[in-house]
């Protein structure tokens, strides 16, 4: 250990560790430490970020904390220092370039470490380590390496991928399933990672076989005001020539209902104690121009001072706009309308469809929550050895069908009818079914 550490370890920062009269300690130089630890002495292991300690993908804390334990330490042993370094592969823990590495930091501490190295970025994978002093100026061996994957921190980390539902569906009607097709040629592949998110919940696979063994994906939150997202390594399940990834949804929490049944299967009276509130929908009572801040409603029922309203939802919502809402008026031709920010960005027709969605109070109360249909977006990122990428998103290019899924209620079950499942996912899906699009809000959706 370098001499302005070995100056600085003294009774001072040790009090209440060491007994009194201790008057320093001699540390073992930083450099003497083996690289591999016995399992006879004091050794770090059971590395942990933000509370993992499997080694996850997708983490979106810019500053994570990290933990760690002493492992097979004498009776009596307390930790005083503690040595993180963070590199982006294994290779560059031993000499750099690295990440992090702030030397010896004099503290007991093994949990909750906030992370103090370089700023983290979408994607990035970090490698890292840790060892420890104790108070008798013993250190441990490095730890064996473990990682963590940055997940997609900016909104434009999703590129094209938009949200996509089966348009027109009714509530009632099967489950949407989709498809995407396509083919990996060329060059190796060294990473695939698969991006997902959805409303209400969803499963996926890729050539046939579940990304995850996740149930009830992509876990749950108040999706009013944000949505969890799940980050997959499915790089053994790529393979040369032709895919196919599959996704199929679930209303989950969004679309809660007690009216939806299935007397084939006696659920006459499905049980729920509260279901999803249906927002405002109609059409538009007048013309709107590019610019218009207001737009006359058929209807004005159902809509919500901070919530949504979505402008031109048909044809699968290729002249979509939402916006949210800033003051509600009266309904019809001769009413005041709804007033929305920021202004259209398009003009719209009359008799185009209008819905809302949203309710802020979900923010106080979350089982006020506006039902929503099944919808979901993904990004498959595929890099190769020749440091190429590609990108599988989910938009127009995909395939849809409803799927064997005919009943789903989310305190009552799932009613499956294998006379209707379409296609298995390890082959092209022969479905020609409509996608639509949903634009990505900052407001509830």
């Amino acid at each position: 250990m370098h001499a302005k550490l070995l100056a600085a370890l003294s009774r001072r920062h040790l009090i209440g560790i060491l007994v009194a009269g201790a008057a320093g300690l001699a540390l073992t130089d930083a450099a003497a430490r083996s690289a591999v630890g016995d399992s006879r002495r004091p050794g770090v292991a059971n590395l942990e970020v933000d509370g993992r300690s499997d080694e996850p993908l997708g983490v979106d804390d810019t500053t994570p904390r990290l933990s760690w334990q002493v492992t097979s330490a004498p009776r009596g042993w307390m930790q005083a220092a503690y040595q993180i370094r963070a590199a982006r592969t294994v290779a560059e823990l031993a000499s750099g370039p690295y990440l992090w590495n702030p030397g010896a930091i004099f503290s007991a501490a093994q949990n909750d470490i906030p992370w103090g190295g370089s700023v983290l970025q979408s994607r990035q994978r970090v490698v890292w380590q840790v060892s420890v002093w104790s108070t008798r100026g013993e250190v441990t061996a490095w730890s064996t390496p473990a990682t963590w994957e940055m997940g997609l921190l900016e909104r434009g980390d999703w590129g094209a991928a938009r949200w996509i539902e089966a348009p027109g569906r009714a509530v009632e009607a099967p489950l949407p399933m989709f498809a995407r097709a396509f083919t990996v040629e060329q060059a190796p592949v060294t990473r695939a990672r698969l991006y997902v998110s959805a409303l209400g919940i969803y499963h996926a696979e890729l050539n046939g076989e579940p990304v995850t063994d996740e149930v009830l994906a992509p876990g749950n939150s108040n999706y009013q005001l944000s949505l969890e997202y799940r980050t997959y390594d499915v790089t053994r399940l790529i393979r040369a020539g032709d895919n196919t990834l599959g996704i199929a949804l679930g209303h989950g929490t969004a679309l809660v209902t007690r009216s939806i049944g299935n007397p084939a299967t006696g659920r006459t009276a499905p049980y729920s104690w509260w279901q999803s509130q249906f927002k405002g929908s109609g059409t538009l009572a007048a013309p709107a121009a590019a610019g218009d801040n207001v737009v006359r409603s058929s209807s004005v029922t159902g809509y919500h001072v901070g919530g949504t309203i979505n402008i031109d939802t048909g044809d699968g919502g290729e002249r979509l706009e939402s916006r949210t809402i800033t003051a509600i008026g009266t309904g019809g031709a001769d009413g005041t309308g709804i007033a929305f920010t920021p202004p259209l960005g398009a003009a719209h027709a009359l008799a185009a469809a209008i819905t809302g969605s949203g309710n802020p109070i979900a923010s106080v109360d979350p089982s006020a929550g506006a039902a929503v249909t099944p919808r979901m977006i993904a990004r498959l990122e595929i890099a190769k050895a020749d440091g190429s990428v590609d990108a599988i998103v989910s938009d127009r290019s995909w395939k849809a069908a409803l799927g064997p899924t005919v009943t789903d209620n989310w305190f009552s079950g799932t009613d499956h009818d294998a006379r209707r499942e379409q296609w298995p996912v390890t082959s092209r899906p022969p479905v020609t079914g409509s996608i639509g699009f949903i634009e990505w809000l900052s407001t509830p959706s």
